[in-house]
């Protein structure tokens, strides 16, 4: 035990060196110090960064009884999934571009973190109700659960997972019984369970015409456990297919959306591009709302009816100018009645004095 601490030690404290592999970043100070609950957790901390902060242990109970659960879905030991991580811990490490804490067992809570993100994963997508699940029984909960998730320094590496997901072949029922294989495999065949899982297929369309029509076709589904973050992130990600040969480095690299959006946009005069490219204005557009709730608006339907109106015609939006600028308020209209009166009469004299 005492070598495996040196080791750790040794490692984490390493000079630090450039890495390709380097993905996961800490926050800079000049960034942090202008709201720092914006980049880090309120609720739960996942991977080494925020391990043992005080105000996130609370969740870490949770961890571990989500943990004990994922470890009934598969055929593997607990000691089998530890001496996996293990043999990955050199590149995870790599991934980090940070210091970490030199007492921090980084094997155990790549695990925990990793088992408890693929048994939420998998909850999320099971069809029975969720009223003894903690997290996802509250909508709110939830919520905030996700949000702690795409934080830039609250991350796994997304390639561990999912050969953390491979390796242990989780099951769909959440134990497995008699262990029989052909019960295993039913259960995780996840494009029959899963109908919802279909929008995160890639899909490849046909150029439409009056005689063909567009075409939709299914190619060959992703990986089950993409499939699954396409499923708890559908919010987020709104239900759209993955590109093909799409390279995921972790969570909030799938959140961003694409330079087609921005231009689309920009055509409909809805933003004026003032930055070099699109490019820049959907990473701007992408950084505004950090630590802001996504819900649904009750007055959706009299926006679009607002916008239906405001387009109709040029004279819908003289009036509608009209009203804001010189009938806002009874002093307004009043002033702006006894402006035109004024005007009037002194349009009158004016010609009566010409014709005189």
């Amino acid at each position: 035990m005492a070598k495996k601490t040196d080791q750790s030690e040794k490692k984490c404290n390493d000079p630090v060196k450039f890495s390709k592999q380097w993905c996961i970043y800490r926050i800079p100070s000049k960034l942090r110090n202008v709201k720092d609950e914006a980049y880090t957790p309120q609720l739960i901390s996942i991977g080494p960064f925020h391990h043992g902060n005080p105000k996130l242990r609370d969740m870490e109970r949770h961890k571990m009884k989500y943990y004990e659960n994922f470890c009934q879905r598969t055929w593997r030991n607990k000691e089998e999934l530890e001496n996996f991580i293990r043999e990955k811990e050199e590149d995870t490490l790599r991934c980090y571009a940070g210091a970490i804490e030199p007492d921090i067992d980084f094997v155990k809570v790549i695990l925990i973190d990793a088992c408890f993100i693929l048994e939420l994963f998998l909850r999320n997508c099971q069809t029975v109700k969720h009223e003894n699940y903690y997290i996802l029984r509250s909508s709110l909960l939830r919520k905030a659960v996700e949000q702690d998730l795409i934080l830039f320094e609250n991350q796994l590496p997304y390639p561990l997972l999912q050969e953390l997901y491979d390796f242990a072949n989780p099951s769909y029922s959440s134990s497995n019984h008699g262990k029989n294989v052909q019960e295993k495999k039913e259960a995780d065949d996840l494009q029959h369970c899963f109908p919802c899982f279909q929008p995160c297929f890639p899909i490849s369309r046909s150029t439409p015409s009056d005689d063909h029509p567009i075409k939709i076709e299914k190619t060959e589904p992703y990986h089950p456990f993409l499939t699954l973050t396409c499923e708890f992130f559908r919010e987020y990600t709104k239900s759209q297919p993955i590109e093909n040969g799409v390279q995921v480095k972790h969570f909030t690299d799938l959140l961003v959306d694409t330079v087609e959006d921005v231009n689309v946009l920009i055509e409909s005069e809805v933003i004026v591009n003032l930055l070099c490219n699109s490019d820049a204005v959907a990473k701007l557009i992408n950084s505004l709302c950090e630590q802001i709730m996504d819900s649904r608006s009750c007055y959706t339907d009299i926006c679009k009816q607002l916008n239906k109106h405001y387009e109709i015609s040029f004279c819908n939006r003289n009036i509608s100018i009209l009203k804001q600028v010189y009938f806002k308020d009874l002093w307004t209209g009043s002033s702006t009645i006894l402006g035109l009166f004024v005007l009037v009469f002194s349009i009158i004299r004016t010609i009566k004095s010409l014709m005189s």
